[in-house]
């Protein structure tokens, strides 16, 4: 990579260079003839640099380059904690939406819900019982 490294640099000094020249050269007749001389300069270095640079190397260098690899992100945690939060919004609206007053709060791996009105625990039950699956949940405040 250190060959590549010389090669670009010296290629762009010597177009560096030319756009120097380029610009203080006044505006007359041998404007193209100075196009075509610092053309020739930088085609000749650029050819002469190809010469002399190893390519073997350069080869050997390029074959056995392996980028990195980094190690998937593990999202699992990430994912469980999203999925509890938003199974325990869709079942606090979908409370709501039944008029039973509850309040949902995760502890451990059990989802609890709290009435605050006894008289709906049978409504929330049934509710709890047709939407959570294998959700493993506590109806508290009633009975």
């Amino acid at each position: 990579m250190q060959i590549l490294r010389q090669t670009a640099l010296g290629v762009c000094l010597l177009c560096a260079a030319a756009g120097i020249i380029r610009i203080f050269w006044p505006d007359n007749r041998f404007k193209p003839v100075i196009n075509t001389v610092l053309l020739l300069y930088i085609l000749t270095s650029v050819l002469q640099m190809g010469t002399q640079t190893d390519w073997h190397a350069v080869a050997s260098e390029i074959g056995g380059f392996q980028p990195a690899t980094a190690s998937p992100a593990d999202f699992s945690e990430y994912e469980a904690q999203l999925s509890r939060q938003t199974s325990l919004s869709a079942l606090q609206n979908l409370l709501e939406q039944n008029g039973i007053q509850a309040s949902c709060l995760w502890r451990g791996d059990t989802l609890h819900v709290g009435l605050q009105n006894a008289q709906d625990y049978s409504a929330a039950q049934a509710l709890l019982e047709a939407n959570c699956g294998t959700l493993p949940y506590v109806l508290e405040g009633g009975e």
